[in-house]
């Protein structure tokens, strides 16, 4: 696994997901999905994924 995955990112929060393999990248605010359902989601990605805006999670 590389040093810069979501797992160990300052944005990734594994508690909202149903495995330990897959969290919510909280990076960027929730995102509607329709306008009628008022209910905002983070995007779920695999906790082995990276992108470019890792921050090393300080825990």
């Amino acid at each position: 696994m590389s040093d810069t995955a979501c797992k160990t990112c300052a944005f990734f929060e594994i508690k909202a997901a149903e495995t330990d393999a897959k969290g919510e990248c909280r990076f960027n605010p929730p995102t509607f999905l329709t306008e009628a359902e008022h209910k905002g989601m983070w995007p779920v990605v695999k906790s082995d994924d990276w992108c470019g805006q890792f921050e090393q999670d300080a825990a």
